[in-house]
């Protein structure tokens, strides 16, 4: 795997092509995940994208230094954007879970020229409110120290072990599972002290000039909760929800289809990727939903379920 900056801090990263000329997308995954996180989505995404999907430092194959210095969130900015420029990408959408969504929000605000999109999947990090942050720091600078003393299983029993998920697609479930048993303490406690407690953003929130879309699975309880103030915050005419049923905090995952259609059906709105000209076939009802075939594909509310 691809590994780019300077060594003992570099970021791995996989490129799935998609057609000619597609546009890249920057998929970026949560705490304690790696690019695991989007097994289920790259197959139907690369369709429509060039797929780069990231692993954060100290996570996956990427470098896991001692200090906390490179965790924080400007240098984890400056990385991804060293990364575009690498690729030779002028502007991407970016896509980011939980974590990872968070620090690609904060790439919008620090780099907004550098998109063309962002898409923010169930992120609490990304959503909490100053009071949200005083409340949590406690218990992930403690989860830190355990880390330290004990090593990641320290983090088995917490909601973070992807062992828990049993809602998960079997291939992601097991790839989450062995990339967190193989983690490097210092990894997970670098990026708990260095980039989960530094990142929210909540203050510069109305700075915005991306358009957004923001995805819910209706089971993450707690980004249900936070989500309504966290968008209207956001400047009202760049901003779209997207709620995903019967999906947790895995929502890509547990719902793949539905989270790439999404996906596909902002990009085309906000111009990134071409709406297909094909003809279109009389609507038939799966389940409940309006189902309508277009050129072999299936579509809902006029986005592709890829």
């Amino acid at each position: 795997m691809p590994l780019y900056g300077v060594a003992g801090e570099r970021i791995a990263y996989e490129v799935t092509p998609g057609p000619e000329g597609a546009p890249p997308i920057v998929l970026i995954h949560g705490f304690t995940a790696s690019r695991a996180s989007f097994l289920s989505n790259i197959p139907g995404l690369s369709r429509r994208f060039t797929v780069v999907s990231v692993e954060l430092l100290g996570h996956g194959e990427s470098d896991a230094p001692a200090g906390l210095d490179a965790y924080a969130p400007g240098p984890a900015v400056a990385r991804l954007r060293g990364l575009l420029d690498e690729l030779g990408y002028d502007r991407v959408l970016l896509c980011g879970h939980s974590l990872g969504a968070a620090l690609a929000l904060r790439f919008a605000l620090d780099e907004p020229e550098r998109l063309a999109g962002l898409v923010v999947l169930n992120s609490n990090s990304a959503a909490g409110t100053p009071e949200w942050r005083a409340a949590a720091l406690p218990g992930m600078m403690a989860m830190a120290a355990a880390i330290r003393e004990h090593g990641v299983g320290a983090m088995k029993e917490t909601r973070l072990y992807p062992g828990h998920s049993k809602r998960l697609p079997e291939e992601a479930r097991e790839a989450l599972i062995a990339g967190f048993e193989s983690a490097r303490p210092e990894g997970f406690a670098g990026t708990a002290e260095g980039l989960v407690v530094n990142v929210n953003s909540w203050e510069r929130l109305p700075e915005l000039s991306t358009p957004t879309l923001v995805i819910i699975g209706d089971r993450d309880l707690d980004f249900v909760k936070n989500a309504p103030a966290f968008v209207n915050r956001l400047p009202a005419d760049l901003v779209e929800t997207f709620t995903i049923e019967g999906a947790g905090h895995a929502a890509n995952l547990e719902q793949p289809a539905l989270f790439n259609a999404a996906v596909i059906g902002f990009a085309e709105a906000i111009g990134y990727i071409e709406v297909p000209e094909v003809e279109v076939a009389p609507p038939v009802r799966s389940g409940g939903l309006a189902l309508t075939a277009v050129g072999g594909a299936m579509v809902a509310g006029g986005i592709s379920l890829l």
